[in-house]
């Protein structure tokens, strides 16, 4: 006979995480359904043995006399898979390494670049309010000049014997 059961009930059962369990349930190969409340549900059978040491334990030594030699070889190539995994992670690390030293590179000229945005924004900053005070500068120069004319229109308008006058007065 065979239950339904959700992967956290067999994570309960049989004292595994939920995600373990989904795991051991696809590679056995039990039947899923989706349930009325949307969980996933697993037809677990009655003898089913999932714990650590149940159905995938290793026999005992006086089974083993004959699988031996399949165990050497079994060994050799998880020895193998693991060394080419290690190898693996070893070649991801440097390739890490390498991007975190060109992640630091690219941060620095960036920095560099900011610097210089800074210092190039404080110039212009600068050169406008130059740029401001030329323009008040020659707007009192031609203010200046237009009241020189002015006063040059002024002192010839007052006629040749005015002007002698004045200037022999010292005005």
């Amino acid at each position: 006979m065979t239950e339904c059961l959700t992967y956290a009930q067999i994570g309960e059962r049989f004292a595994l995480k939920p995600e373990a369990a989904r795991t051991r349930v696809r590679r056995l190969g039990w039947r899923t359904m989706p349930g009325n409340d949307g969980r996933t549900l697993a037809l677990v059978p009655e003898d089913a043995d999932l714990r650590p040491g149940g159905a995938h334990a290793v026999p005992p030594e006086d089974d083993r006399a004959d699988g031996e030699g399949e165990d050497r070889a079994v060994t050799a190539m998880l020895t193998g898979l693991l060394a080419e995994a290690t190898a693996r992670a070893d070649r991801a690390e440097e390739r890490a390494d390498a991007a975190n030293g060109r992640a630091d590179a690219a941060l620095a000229l960036a920095d560099r670049l900011t610097a210089q945005v800074a210092d190039a924004c404080a110039r212009a900053e600068r050169a406008e309010s130059e740029r401001d005070a030329a323009r008040a500068a020659a707007t009192e120069a031609l203010q200046a000049a237009e009241d020189l004319r002015a006063a040059e229109r002024a002192w010839w308008g007052r006629g040749r014997w005015a002007r002698l006058r004045a200037a022999w007065r010292g005005g």
